[in-house]
């Protein structure tokens, strides 16, 4: 694993921080290939429920390493590189929780549209420079963010590649919350702490609805019946309904990750 990529636990939360701090955690190939690396190996791990992203040192991501870029340029459908990290991300079935803490470029905000939830530092600053370099956008930005943004907000931030910062960022909805500086990685962590005590088998399974397409209204709210229905005798939703009649919390740390 690249030295640029460091993977702290605490609990069943694994941290993964991008450790390129004196270029403001700028990507290389190999980084992008230890990223992916600790994200399966994560999503692998029995031990953890939710896996966090973030920068180290008061940078999220500057994006891609431009000489590194030129000397190893993406290819399609190859697992390293860019290609990798976002195929990586995609297949995660455990939730994936991004913390914001600085400048986050190309690829750093793009690879935030490929997280589950997405929380800012207030300082937090970003930027889709690609067509003002010589590139289109990528990591499906094209297509995911019209969706998220409207096609005009969309066209705004990738046609011109201006700065937009942290309140922009979450009236646009493109992250959930936004912190003071000093406070983000506590309040990051509490929410993943929270999500983890989430019955884990029950997240995949929401997580797998909301990423796949349905081919139509019908067919999903039929899909989410039968998975109601087939779910209700299982042990997380029995400890659910039993937690309730005796109010309490729920424990679902007794059942598997």
């Amino acid at each position: 694993m690249s030295e640029h990529i460091r993977t702290s636990q605490a609990g069943a939360v694994l941290s993964i921080t991008i450790n390129r701090p004196d270029k403001k955690n700028a990507l290389t190939r190999s980084i992008y290939d230890s990223f992916a690396a600790a994200i399966r190996a994560a999503d692998q791990d029995t031990t953890v429920s939710v896996i966090c992203i973030t920068g180290a040192e008061g940078a999220f991501s500057s994006g891609n390493d431009i000489q590194d870029f030129e000397t190893h340029p993406p290819t399609v459908g190859g697992q390293s590189g860019p290609g990798g990290l976002f195929a990586a991300l995609r297949s995660a079935e455990k939730p994936v929780v991004a913390a914001v803490n600085g400048i986050a470029v190309g690829i750093g905000t793009t690879l935030l549209l490929h997280c589950d939830l997405v929380y800012a530092a207030a300082s937090a600053r970003f930027r889709l420079p690609f067509v003002g370099l010589g590139l289109v956008p990528e990591g499906g930005a094209t297509y995911l963010l019209p969706r998220l943004l409207g096609i005009r907000r969309a066209s705004e931030l990738l046609f011109f590649g201006d700065w937009f910062d942290a309140q922009k960022a979450l009236s646009w909805g493109l992250v959930n919350d936004v912190f003071e500086d000093a406070e983000l990685l506590v309040k990051v962590q509490a929410q993943a702490d929270l999500l983890a005590r989430q019955p884990a088998r029950l997240l995949r399974l929401t997580k797998q609805l909301m990423k796949q397409s349905p081919n139509s209204l019908e067919e999903r709210i039929d899909e989410e019946i039968d998975l109601i229905a087939r779910n209700i005798p299982l042990p997380e939703a029995r400890e659910a309904f039993l937690a309730l009649r005796e109010k309490r919390p729920p424990d679902f740390g007794q059942f598997e990750t």
